[in-house]
């Protein structure tokens, strides 16, 4: 017999985690746009849209069972 767990509480808690990293790389994407002559922004911009994927896929396995 397979005895399903419930996974969600574990999977808000991760999401919570990635939106708090999310909002962090975001200021720090907003800071480092300000100087025109740092080249990081694109590469922060790529770890913005990859969080936002990785909250969006989290968002659709809690709701998936």
């Amino acid at each position: 017999m397979h005895v399903m767990q419930d996974v969600n509480p574990e999977l808000s808690s991760i999401q919570t985690v990635l939106e708090e990293i999310a909002h962090r790389v975001k200021e720090i994407t907003d800071r480092v746009a300000a100087d025109p002559l740092d080249t990081r922004s694109p590469a922060l911009i790529g770890v913005e849209r990859s969080l936002a994927a990785a909250i969006r896929q989290i968002t659709k396995a809690q709701k998936s069972r």
